[in-house]
This record gives C-alpha cells, structure tokens and sequence, in this order.
C-alpha cells in the first residue's frame, strides 16, 4: 500500500479478493498457487515499485480458468450458499455484501462494515401464510430468493410475501426510507 496509488492499491486487493472467494472460499482450492500468484507480482512492485495490475488480473483469470471454471464456480456456489446451516449462512452473508460493495462503487453510500449488524432475509417467505403465492419449499433457500437487511427492516418485512414487501418498500420510499443494502434495495424497487 505504501508503493501505490490509492487506486492501484484498491483495484489490486479486488482483484485479490474476488480471486480468493472464488478459488478459495467457493471451489476449495489450496491456497498455494495463489500464494505463489501474489508472491510474484509483490517481488515485482518490491524491485520495480510499480504494481502490473493488468499482468496481475490476467494471470489471475488464468488461474481461475485451470482451477476454478465458470462451470465448477456456478455448481460450487450452488453446494455451499444453500442457506440453513452457519458456515454456509456466513458465506452467503459475506458474498451478498460483497456483491453490494462492488454494486455500489466507486463509493458505498451506506454500506453496512460490520456484518453481524446485517441478517439474511428470504425474499419470498420462508415459511409462508395460507394462499400466499410463493416459491416452492425445495427453492425457498436457494441464494436467489436470499438478500441482506438490517435487523430493523428485517422485522419490518418479516415473513410477508414478496407482493406485499415490495408494496411496504414502496411506501418507505415516499417517506425518504429505504432499505440499506443496494442490491437488496434494486432487488424490491425493479421488480
């Protein structure tokens, strides 16, 4: 961080970041070709004090390709956000906030840091009333029915059906209230 530009210094630890949820957290790959991957780019900037960015992404995206395909990322996903125990629950928490903090750039508005202060909430209920038109049971904690929200607006929106949150967003909305999360926010506004 010392040898790079504020910019440089973010775009380089997205890279890392994004690199390391996919390879590590999602696929389950050691960590070792990383390790050598960030390795040699860091005795870059050390002898060269300039950070290849674009090399970096690259060859980072052919890691990706040899060890953590499109194909393995979608089906890996699928295996470990299944919402309903906590290790799986603490990895769709961090990946919707992820995908917020990325939504939101080049700067979050209101991005919540702290991600116990943020619960996970099924977009159509988890356990809905009599005649509610919702997902069936085996989709119900599938990540697409999953978003992020304060312990306030998840106690506000509860266990309703999707029809009936959109309609109570929409009139927060008239009162300047909305929901924290970006991607949360879009998900209630564009549908």
């Amino acid at each position: 961080s010392e040898k790079l530009s504020y910019s440089d210094f973010l775009s380089t630890l997205h890279v890392l970041e994004k690199v390391f949820f996919r390879y590590k957290s999602i696929c389950g790959k050691s960590a070792t070709k990383l390790n050598e991957l960030y390795n040699k780019f860091i005795m870059i900037l050390d002898s060269t004090d300039q950070m290849q960015i674009d090399n970096f992404k690259g060859e980072a995206q052919l890691l990706l390709d040899g060890n953590a395909s499109d194909e393995l990322f979608a089906l890996s996903l699928k295996e470990k956000l299944q919402y309903g125990n906590a290790a799986s629950n603490r990895k769709i928490k961090y990946f919707l906030w992820t995908l917020d903090l990325y939504a939101s750039n080049p700067k979050p508005s209101e991005l919540v840091y702290d991600l116990s202060q943020l619960w996970i909430e099924h977009v159509s209920p988890q356990s809905p009333k009599e005649g509610d038109n919702s997902l069936p049971p085996e989709r119900c904690n599938y990540l697409a029915n999953l978003c992020l929200l304060t312990p306030e607006e998840n106690n506000r929106l509860s266990n309703h059906s999707f029809g009936w949150k959109k309609e109570e967003v929409e009139k927060w909305g008239v009162k300047n209230e909305f929901i924290t999360c970006k991607l949360s926010r879009n998900l209630f506004n564009d549908y």
